[in-house]
């Protein structure tokens, strides 16, 4: 724990002047209470002195009253009743007199407590007292009347002296007890008048200077908190320039080393020699690395900007595994490595985005397999128990993490290995990247490791079950019953997607109605029924939203059956869940569009088996650039379905392009931004992701009516759409 920072001398100084005017507060106030309580107990001792003073010469009286009457008594029981009395009013008098002299606790008087007046007053009086005493005794001694008469006018004679003594005494207790009085009242003034001078003094030298310091104090602190603002902003800036720059160098490095890979392939086609040949699949080996670091680049920039984007679609989850496995199993067994796995018995089709599951699942299974030297790694799949979620575990008998580096693995560039000399190549971003992605879909990840035991990799996804029909065996008699063909209508104005879509669906057995717009979708609703409806989210004039509106609302008018909607959108356009629920539509998919993920939905919506009519064994054509694998995984392998709509996308593509530039020049934003928006579609049906990403800046800066960026953004598309052509024509001379 860190020290406190040391006082400056203004702080210091203000300290110890607080220290001491809190003190003196505190000290006066003691004191001031320490009067008011000694003031309390003075004014009871002085009233009891006044009151005892005062009763003497009551005493007195009585004891001379008595007197007379037990010398006037005319029985002798009389004469001793009186002589009783005397007694107890003697006795009474003299323990009074004594006590108000020298004290008596019986009586609460104070000892000592007479002033040199008094005192002086007493013995004055002592006399008087004395011989009234000696009087009341020879009464009290002889019961003859004619013996009684001389003390009893001595008596007599004494007692106005004594009055006069005594008022004297009394009248001095009760002028001192006034002057004690005043002079503590003098006292506490002082101390109040003391005490507010001394909060005065503090308020002046302690109170104003502090109110003075923290002003300025709160002044130096807003400043240093400008000041950090602006740092923030500047370093928020500069990592926004950072990403941007990432993701711009990640596109621009994409298109040559497309070209590299491409002429490298048909140069390893075109070589005999086989030295040749190797110097080649080196170059093409190298380029593949770098590409696959550039994907990583271009995920954690969109990652970082918050581009990226999850499409939920089901997708069988045990499949995708079983593809993962036999696509690393060659490299476990080419490191003598056992690669197994522990996955549900029966097919788990689940709601997520199968394409980035894939991603996290790959590179999972791909570092346990960079870093196990000997042993197994295993990937394991288990559901929740309320079937809302899903966990992926892989664990390994690598080397194992060291804990201090646990919590850093998920960070960008940074890898288990820390060493200058490390043996495994890499710039760490596969897990930074994992991580992202699972966050992306609301799930979490975590690392558990041991030392010269393994590590294990634990990620929860909530993928929730979709419940499908039962899979029936694909047989002819199949294809032949009309009952589970079903009338799909499909509204889309892209011209690639909707050959795609329409193909897909023939693929599937069932009869496709086709519409480029809503307005003419709307027409074949009207026309006649359909089982299901594909709806492009964004379409001219009439969108899918209020296409999917005007259906709802003609089923209730006419009370037709309702029928389930699917809306699909682009691959830059986010979905409004709650929109599209209010409008009607039961789903909405992200652009591409696989062949499993259509067959998956019709058959969640449908209860229907699939009607795939184009069930083919797999030839020996030559293998495909690994960058179509994807698209041509969507398509089922299908090579006649990728190459149509390869033609059809690059016959449309110039056209496109033309209106995409012309449209930037005359600053038509409103159809730019729909061009572009419709691009992006394409371009989702060949995976080419930094042109959507660019066509997606390209709509977004049309919609700013940024004139500049735009016409920039157009020029990039144009270059790089003319390598996508030359890969997708080099792909469809291959097939």
């Amino acid at each position: 724990m860190s020290a406190a920072p040391p006082l400056d001398r203004g702080t210091a100084r203000l300290t110890w002047l607080y220290i001491v005017a809190l003190s003196a507060v505190a000290l006066l106030s003691i004191s001031g209470q320490f009067l008011v309580q000694r003031a309390l107990r003075q004014q009871t001792s002085d009233s009891t002195i006044v009151n005892i003073a005062g009763r003497q010469r009551m005493l007195s009286q009585k004891l001379t009253k008595e007197a007379l009457a037990s010398k006037q008594a005319s029985t002798p029981t009389e004469r001793a009743r009186w002589h009783q009395a005397m007694r107890g009013t003697l006795q009474l008098w003299q323990q009074s007199h004594q006590g108000l002299q020298q004290g008596d606790p019986e009586l609460h008087l104070p000892a000592g407590s007479n002033s040199p007046v008094i005192a002086a007053q007493f013995a004055r009086l002592q006399p008087i007292f004395d011989d009234m005493v000696t009087a009341a005794e020879s009464l009290l001694k002889t019961s003859e009347p004619a013996q009684q008469t001389q003390p009893l006018n001595r008596l007599l004679q004494r007692e106005p002296e004594f009055l006069a003594a005594m008022d004297a005494v009394v009248f001095q207790f009760d002028r001192e007890a006034r002057a004690r009085v005043t002079r503590l009242q003098r006292i506490e003034w002082f101390l109040l008048g003391s005490t507010i001078l001394v909060l005065a003094c503090e308020g002046w030298l302690v109170f104003r200077p502090a109110v003075e310091q923290i002003r300025r104090a709160g002044r130096e602190l807003f400043e240093s908190r400008r000041q950090l603002q602006i740092a923030k902003e500047a370093a928020e800036s500069a990592n926004e320039q950072k990403t941007r720059f990432l993701a711009n160098i990640s596109h621009e490095l994409r298109n040559p080393l497309h070209a590299i890979l491409g002429n490298a392939e048909l140069a390893l086609s075109m070589v005999q020699s086989r030295d040749q040949q190797q110097f080649i699949e080196t170059i093409v080996d190298s380029g593949n690395s770098l590409r696959a670091l550039v994907d990583e680049l271009l995920d954690l920039a969109c990652l970082q900007e918050g581009k990226l984007r999850v499409h939920p679609a089901p997708f069988d989850l045990r499949a995708l595994a079983e593809r993962c496995l036999a696509m690393l199993r060659p490299t476990a067994d080419r490191q003598q490595l056992q690669l197994t796995a522990e996955l549900p018995a029966s097919p788990l089709v689940v709601l997520g985005d199968s394409l980035r599951v894939q991603q996290i699942m790959l590179n999972l299974l791909g570092n346990a397999l960079k870093f196990t030297r000997q042993g197994s790694v295993r990937l394991c799949i288990t559901q929740s128990d309320d079937r809302s979620a899903v966990r992926i575990e892989v664990s390994d008998t690598g080397p194992g993490i060291p804990p201090e580096l646990q919590q850093t693995i998920f960070d960008a560039f940074t890898q288990g290995d820390t060493r200058s000399d490390r043996e495994h190549a890499g710039v760490g971003l596969g897990l930074a990247i994992c991580q992202g992605l699972i966050e992306l879909m609301n799930g979490r990840i975590r690392c558990e490791s041991e030392l010269g035991v393994g590590s294990r990799f634990i990620v929860d996804l909530p993928l929730a079950a979709v419940t499908l029909s039962a899979p029936v065996a694909k047989v002819e008699a199949i294809k032949e019953t009309s009952s589970v063909a079903r009338r799909i209508l499909v509204a889309e104005d892209d011209p690639v997607n909707r050959k795609l879509i329409a193909d897909f669906l023939r693929t599937l057995g069932h009869d496709t109605r086709i519409a480029a717009d809503g307005h003419e979708a709307l027409a074949l609703h009207q026309a006649a029924p359909f089982d299901l409806g594909l709806l492009d989210w964004n379409m001219p004039q009439l969108d899918g939203l209020e296409l999917a509106r005007r259906i709802r609302q003609r089923e209730r008018g006419e009370h037709l059956p309702r029928v389930p909607l699917i809306a699909i959108s682009a691959a830059g356009i986010v979905a409004d869940n709650q929109q599209a629920q209010e409008a009607g539509i039961d789903l909405v998919l992200s652009k591409p569009v696989g062949l499993d993920q259509l067959r998956a939905v019709l058959e969640s919506f449908l209860h229907i088996p699939s009607l795939d009519s184009t069930d083919v064994p797999a030839t020996s054509a030559p293998a495909l650039d690994d960058r179509w694998s994807q698209p041509l995984a969507r398509m089922q392998g299908k090579r006649e379905l990728f190459r149509d709509v390869a033609r059809t996308f690059l016959d449309q593509l110039p056209a496109q392009i033309r209106k995409l530039t012309d449209e930037a020049d005359r600053h038509d934003f409103r159809e730019l931004a729909r061009t572009a928006h419709l691009l992006c579609g394409q371009l989702a049906t060949f995976d080419a992701t930094d042109l959507i990403a660019a066509a997606e800046q390209l709509e977004a800066a049309a919609d700013a009516h940024d004139a500049s960026r735009c016409r920039d953004l157009a020029t990039q598309i144009a270059g790089g759409t003319a390598e996508l052509q030359h890969s997708l024509q080099q792909a469809i001379a291959q097939l």
